[in-house]
């Protein structure tokens, strides 16, 4: 009976461990199921985060140059060379040139930032528009049938092109795969102030450029008279030197500037004391130099661009008329209206700018026929209107909409 006993004892136990191992196998299958479920759920789940559109192309270098407030960006392949060419005295059509070759230097491409828009002859050629990288487009022009590439220009920009002196077949057509990723931008802005510019901070310029500051007299209402035949010269290029100049008088000596940021002129003539000259509050790109001792207010116009003021807007809106030399007036309101819109999205520079022959001179016109306004354009170079006799130099013209109202 005790060994009856002992055997059904043993048979529960070993029920009772089969049935605890059923189960716990049964509870991990599930977890196992549930993760993965959840692992799918989880994926399924996740979206994509946004597209870095930076170059990161380590194949390729970044290369970037800014002339005449115009900025060329371009991204070259490493397999590539390329060099700024220096300009040629002997024929001075352009103002930068910048060499591209692979492997041979005698086969290249050079892209031209000429002082004239760039001309084409129209004998057996061809050409057709590609996209570029920046969504715009430019013209690649082939002659007599050759399949290799002879120029391309850009509608952005008609004075800048690109060149192909000996690029053939593979290397021809690398070489308009990567100028595609060329921008043409204006950088009227620029933060970094070129060297030799008119534009950045004050004292730097004091420092490191030769400036001629203008003496002026500031009204009650703060608008800026300028002294005839009256300033100050600085030479901050390692000679610290100034010179001042009105009519008949001339003083001459050194200059420091100290801690506070004061500029101190010491005369070469001991009667004469020293003068503190201090900056004050920049307006419209304007310094403003205050000097001690009665030597005067000294006013330097830098350059940049400023916001298009109301005496322009105001004045242009009166337009009924544009009269145009040597072209046929344009009185259609909707022309008016679109040349109008070139003015007032342009802002004013107030920077040095070439002054080659005007292509157009134009004159605005209101209701009663009376001159409001003269206009001298050269797309390559200027867009400059007056006003009451006051001069105004436009930036951030839109070239291409401006050359089509005038050229019908």
């Amino acid at each position: 009976m005790k060994i009856k006993k002992k055997i059904v004892i043993s048979v529960s136990v070993i029920i009772l461990i089969l049935a605890i191992s059923i189960i716990s196998i049964y509870k991990l299958i599930e977890n196992d199921v549930t993760n993965r479920e959840n692992l799918k759920v989880g994926i399924q789940d996740k979206k994509p985060g946004p597209v870095d559109t930076v170059n990161n192309n380590k194949n390729s270098q970044s290369y970037s140059k800014v002339i005449e407030h115009i900025k060329i960006e371009l991204s070259i392949p490493k397999d590539w060379n390329y060099e700024e060419l220096a300009k040629d005295e002997e024929n001075d059509t352009y103002k930068y040139a910048l060499k591209l070759y692979k492997e041979n230097n005698n086969q290249y491409a050079v892209i031209y930032f000429y002082n004239n828009q760039f001309g084409v002859c129209g004998t057996g050629r061809t050409s057709e528009n590609i996209i570029l990288n920046n969504g715009k487009e430019a013209a690649i022009g082939y002659y007599d049938g050759n399949s290799n590439w002879s120029d391309i220009s850009f509608y952005d920009n008609k004075n800048i092109v690109i060149i192909n002196y000996d690029l053939t077949n593979k290397d021809a057509k690398e070489a308009i795969e990567f100028i595609k990723t060329i921008n043409l931008t204006e950088d009227n802005e620029n933060e970094e102030c070129c060297d030799g510019c008119m534009c950045g901070d004050t004292i730097k310029l004091l420092k490191t450029t030769e400036t001629a500051w203008t003496l002026t007299k500031i009204d009650n209402k703060g608008e800026y008279e300028y002294i005839k035949d009256a300033f100050i010269n600085f030479h901050g290029t390692g000679k610290d030197k100034f010179a001042f100049f009105k009519n008949d008088k001339e003083i001459k000596g050194k200059f420091t500037i100290n801690k506070s940021n004061e500029i101190i002129l010491i005369p070469n003539d001991n009667k004469i004391k020293k003068i503190t000259c201090k900056l004050g509050e920049e307006k419209n790109l304007i310094a403003v130099m205050h000097c001690d001792n009665n030597f005067g207010i000294f006013t330097l116009q830098k350059q940049g661009t400023l916001e298009l003021p109301s005496i322009i807007k105001d004045t242009v809106s009166k337009t009924k008329t544009i009269k145009i030399k040597g072209h046929q007036s344009i009185t259609e309101e909707k022309e008016i209206n679109a040349f109008l819109s070139v003015i007032n999205n342009s802002k004013i520079w107030t920077g040095a700018v070439n002054l080659p022959s005007p292509k157009y001179e134009l004159e605005l016109l209101d209701v009663n026929n009376n001159r409001i306004a003269k206009i001298l354009y050269n797309p390559g170079h200027y867009f400059s209107i007056e006003i009451n006799k006051k001069n105004y130099e436009l930036t951030n013209i839109d070239k291409n909409s401006l050359n089509i109202i005038l050229d019908k």
